[in-house]
């Protein structure tokens, strides 16, 4: 077995196993072809070099990577640049020209091939400098512009040759400036003052009855080149326009070196030069006034001058666009005595520019004068109008704007009281279901909004992706409706609309939910009897079968099931919630089994809350409740929940929050270290259900006080401060240390003193305002959400002095009977030391007399400490 890792493309061939032994030799071969992204190609070259263009061409690659070769990729780079960027990516060929490229530019190009698997190996060219290629030796004359140039050919032949010139294919007349002479052995041609006209390819042509023979000379006359040509406006914006233009056709015998552009203001004469060295044909001037005309100027320029120049028309500085049209008629989505919502859409044309955003205007009903509501440009399709005034009709416009302009506005909306809305109804109810209609009854809106509720307008739309279409087209002042017209066992979804005597349309109710169009759901009222009644028919006669859900009916006091030969019945007596579902009467006999489903809905309060009742967050004053979505609806939407609380040590249930909409709520306001239940109750407009308990709970923090600081030290002290720092606890409680306090204590005292009064955020405080002579205690608290952490031990004792940083050192006299002006402390030992490094502390008043470098020290107590810097 032969096994190779990591294979590649130069892996692919054909492999030979050979087995021998003295009997002979057998061998096979295998082809192996390794599946890859293809080689670089080959003999990769320029096939043809001219002043603006190049063609490339290359051969098919070695190795095609197992897979055909799809299509080439070929790309150019500056010389200087680094990046290479795609000429084409679809070059089915096995060459490619490459056009438009500056004359006198250095490129360099570059062709990989593609397959299935991907792009393959590149192969790039040299140094390419874009010129046109030389033409042959001894076939062209030059001659500067304003010299004399003369053309001699030799003439043989026997018989004597006829001659005759041309130019450009053109029989060659004599004139002024052009001179031809014809001898024996000779022609020639002179020219008097060569000029660009002069320019050109010139034959000469023998011809005799032995036959004809044509030789071309080319004239090229060094002098300025001819003008560009060709100019076109390639892009125009607010404030630039960019041009292009093609070469000179003459470019006075050498390169083009480079081009100048100049402009002018067409209500001026004055030129100005954009640029004096242009490398290309293009170029883009900028810093121009929106509005204004433009001219251009363009010259060649080679080694002999400048050309004459290239005038463009006039050309204005403006976007190509023009400005959007207008919006739609805006609509007021809300209106309340404090606000309006306005929508719009989007105008049908945008003047070929997107729209940056709109402009909204508004004016009282009886007014002429529109106001801008927006500062800004509005980049959404609506705005929330402020600072209206309640009662006042008002109306709305709008307009677009682009990067041309602000286009024309919109038409005005109708005019908009402004006025709370009216609620909307109650949720409708299904309260009777036929093959073609459904029976709706609703609840008047709690708020009419300051007018009579006038009428209500019923929605309905077919599920599942129907549009919501209106029912009744004539006003509906009751709170029930029949919607007609429906077709059998299709969905449908209703809600509904109520209108005030001013105008005004509430927000829709919320929807009933699906409804089938079928006449086979009963409802019934909690504690009232449900009975179905069914005609029973059959030979034989059928076995009768009650299911409920699935289920057989279990016969009970209050369910009985009664049969005759024609007729079965199920009734249920004081109906509850568990009583709804499906009940199927099934027939069968030796024929077949036929069976008729019928829904059953009791109308009632709704069930508990799907449990646990779970409580999360919890917080030393706060907790979040959450739980599932009544399975019992009591055959009515749930419209909200009552949220209830009680400490375990008291009977009675406190209100939290009785319109909670969702299945989850905050608690907040609850007491530290007090232990709670909670329970949650659905509501439809049947009433309030059963309710959800939650488990007791102590409202607790998830956190501790940190433990107290350490390290209490004073670093630096002067005469009435002293800068104190310490270590931060070693927990944190599990909660972020917020800051430190610092209390001080005099030692003479008992009593400490909190010496900050907002928090401290650092491990270190200057404490200022202390007294001179007095000696300190510190320590520090830390705090963080759960509160302060035990104080810190009390630092070491010090005492204010007149310096700003003490290096400490002491000496001691220790026997209280030493005499203190006894000569073992004469002014020799604190020579070194001034005054004013001396600190005298003792537990009574000192007196120091200073008499020039003697020191004389008299103390009330004979023990003393000397402690300097």
């Amino acid at each position: 077995m032969l096994v190779i890792d990591n294979v590649n493309r130069f892996d692919s061939g054909k492999y030979s196993l050979t087995l021998e032994n003295s009997s002979g030799t057998k061998s096979a071969v295998i082809s192996v072809r390794i599946l890859d992204t293809p080689s670089a190609p080959q003999n990769f070259a320029v096939k043809e070099l001219k002043k603006d263009s190049v063609t490339l061409a290359w051969d098919t690659p070695v190795n095609d990577g197992g897979a055909k070769i799809t299509n080439y990729i070929v790309e150019k780079r500056e010389s200087v640049r680094k990046a290479y960027t795609t000429v084409t990516s679809n070059c089915t060929a096995n060459s490619f020209k490459i056009e438009e490229l500056p004359e006198g530019g250095i490129f360099y190009f570059r062709v990989c091939a593609v397959n299935a698997y991907g792009q393959g190996q590149a192969v790039e060219t040299k140094e390419i400098k874009v010129s046109e290629v030389p033409q042959p030796p001894n076939k062209v004359t030059l001659v500067d512009a304003g010299d004399d140039l003369t053309i001699e050919v030799p003439v043989r032949g026997r018989p004597k040759p006829v001659v005759s010139w041309k130019k450009d294919g053109l029989p060659l007349k004599q004139t002024s400036s052009i001179t031809i002479i014809n001898a024996a052995t000779s022609s020639k041609i002179i020219f008097k003052g060569a000029s660009r006209e002069h320019v050109g390819k010139y034959e000469i042509t023998l011809a005799n009855t032995a036959g004809t023979v044509t030789a071309s000379i080319g004239v090229v006359v060094l002098d300025k080149p001819g003008p560009p040509k060709g100019v076109k406006v390639d892009d125009v914006t607010s404030d630039s326009i960019t041009l292009s233009w093609s070469p000179p056709d003459y470019d006075g015998g050498c390169s083009i070196s480079n081009y100048i552009v100049e402009k002018r203001d067409t209500n001026t004469q004055e030129w100005h030069i954009v640029a004096s060295n242009v490398a290309r044909t293009a170029i883009k001037a900028g810093r121009l006034t929106h509005g204004a005309e433009y001219q251009f100027r363009i010259y060649a320029v080679n080694r002999y001058g400048k050309s004459s120049a290239l005038d463009s028309p006039g050309i204005t500085a403006q976007y190509n666009f023009r400005q959007p049209g207008p919006p739609s008629t805006p609509i007021v989505k809300l209106a309340t005595k404090s606000y309006m919502l306005v929508t719009w859409n989007e105008p049908v044309t945008d003047g070929g520019s997107a729209v940056l955003g709109y402009h909204l205007e508004r004016k009282e009903r009886s007014s002429i004068l529109w106001n801008k509501m927006n500062r800004g440009m509005i980049k959404d399709t609506e705005y929330k109008v402020t600072g209206i005034e309640e009662g006042m009709l008002y109306e709305y416009r709008v307009y677009a704007e682009n990067i041309a302009g602000i286009g024309k506005c919109s038409k005005a909306c109708e005019a908009v009281a402004a006025r709370d809305p009216c609620d909307p109804p109650g949720t409708p109810v299904v309260t009777t279901i036929t093959r073609t209609s459904v029976s709706l009854s609703w609840d008047k809106p709690e708020y009419d909004g300051g007018s009579k509720v006038s009428g209500y307008i019923i929605e309905r739309r077919d599920l599942p992706e129907g549009r919501w279409t209106r029912c009744n087209f004539t006003n509906v002042p009751e709170t029930h409706y029949e919607a007609t017209g429906l077709t059998e066992n299709s969905q449908y979804d209703f809600r509904v609309i109520a209108k005030n005597a001013v105008g005004q349309f509430s927000i829709p109710s919320y929807n009933t939910g699906p409804i089938t169009v079928k006449d086979d759901t009963v409802f019934v009222k909690a504690g009232e009897t449900l009975k179905i009644n069914a005609d029973v028919a059959g030979r034989p006669a059928p076995v009768i079968c009650w299911t409920k859900d699935g289920k057989e009916i279990e016969l009970r006091a209050r369910i009985q099931i009664v049969s005759t030969d024609t007729s079965t019945s199920v009734v249920v007596k004081d109906c509850i919630r568990r009583d709804s579902g499906q009940y199927v009467l099934t027939l069968q006999n030796i024929g077949g089994t036929v069976t008729m489903p019928i829904n059953c809905v009791i109308i009632d309060k709704p069930g508990a809350p799907a449990g646990p009742l779970q409580i999360t967050g919890l917080t030393a004053e706060a907790c979040t409740l959450s739980w599932g979505p009544s399975q019992e609806t009591g055959g009515a939407q749930i419209t909200h929940y009552v949220v209830e609380k009680r400490e375990t040590s008291r009977l009675a249930w406190t209100l939290v929050k009785g319109d909670v909409t969702k299945t989850y709520f905050k608690v907040t306001g609850l007491l530290k270290d007090n232990e709670y239940i909670f329970r949650v109750l659905a509501v439809n407009k049947h009433g309030v259900g059963e309710a959800l308990e939650s488990e007791p709970i102590k409202i607790t923090d998830p956190y501790t006080i940190p433990t107290a600081p350490a390290g209490v030290d004073v670093t630096s002290i002067t005469g009435d401060s002293m800068t104190l720092t310490w270590c931060k606890p070693v927990s944190d409680g599990g909660s972020p240390i917020a800051g430190y306090v610092i209390e001080r204590r005099e030692k003479t005292g008992m009593r400490w003193i909190r010496v900050n009064r907002d928090l401290v955020k650092d491990v270190t405080m200057v404490v200022t305002k202390l007294r001179k002579g007095c000696e300190y205690d510190f320590r520090v608290y830390a705090e963080n959400a759960a509160g302060l952490s035990p104080a810190s031990e009390p630092s070491a004792t010090f005492r204010p002095t007149l310096q700003t940083s003490l290096k400490w050192a002491s000496l001691y006299m220790d026997s209280p009977k030493m005499n203190p002006m006894s000569s073992e402390y004469t002014p020799g030992m604190l020579s070194g030391l001034s005054a004013t490094h001396l600190l005298l502390l003792a537990p009574s008043p000192v007196l120091m007399h200073l008499v020039g470098y003697g020191y004389i020290f008299t103390f009330l107590l004979a023990y003393f400490k000397i402690v300097y810097v």
